[in-house]
């Protein structure tokens, strides 16, 4: 008959016993020592960032000279308009404008003849709403992959707990106690072969 799973192992995630009410306060807390942080964070960029946001986009691959595309293109936009408000709104705008794909725009950007604004009004928020669009495909991506790497390393967690247990079924005991009588075992038997060379050795010296 299969033992039940113990209920310490039921929840492979939770590891610490703490008071909800602590946990939330605690919370509470980081997010406001976080808040100007976050907030310097929404006020500034880099062109890390807007390279990022292109790729998120699907804007792969690289010109001939092996410069990514997201490369060119961000370097192009910030030449002519800054980056103070990212690279979102003047490459959709610029999309929605020319009705270019992403890697077009990018491609005309690097060679020249395509022109960059920044989009006032109806058009931003057109452009706005058209980018958010464009880089959800790439947000999905990287959600659906976090909560695969969650399932992975729950279940790792479940099945080291699950082999503890199967351990424990086979010798009645934990894995700790089992490595501990292994070398309660090993000490025992250095010893019955130290005192048995010991004994050999007073044996010899006594025939003498």
């Amino acid at each position: 008959m299969t033992k039940a799973t113990p209920a310490k192992y039921a929840d492979a995630r939770r590891t610490l016993d703490l008071d909800p009410v602590t946990i939330r306060k605690a919370r509470s807390l980081a997010r406001k020592a976080g808040a100007p942080v976050v907030s310097l964070a929404k006020r500034h960029t880099t062109v890390s960032v807007e390279r990022a946001t292109l790729r998120l986009a699907g804007l792969e691959g690289a010109d001939v000279e092996g410069i990514p595309w997201v490369n060119r293109l961000v370097d192009v936009v910030r030449e002519q308009v800054g980056l103070e408000h990212g690279v979102a709104l003047p490459v959709w705008d610029a999309m929605l404008r020319s009705n270019d794909d992403l890697i077009t725009v990018a491609q005309k950007a690097a060679a020249g003849s395509l022109t960059f604004r920044i989009p006032e009004g109806r058009e931003a928020a057109r452009a706005g709403k058209a980018a958010r669009a464009g880089t959800s495909v790439g947000m999905r991506r990287i959600d659906a992959n976090r909560k695969c790497a969650a399932r992975v390393h729950q279940g790792q967690v479940r099945g080291r707990a699950e082999e503890r247990e199967r351990v424990s079924d086979r010798t009645g005991g934990s894995k700790w106690e089992v490595a501990c009588s292994h070398k309660m075992r090993q000490k025992t038997n250095n010893s019955i072969i130290h005192n048995k060379s010991m004994h050999e050795t007073n044996l010899t010296h006594g025939a003498e």
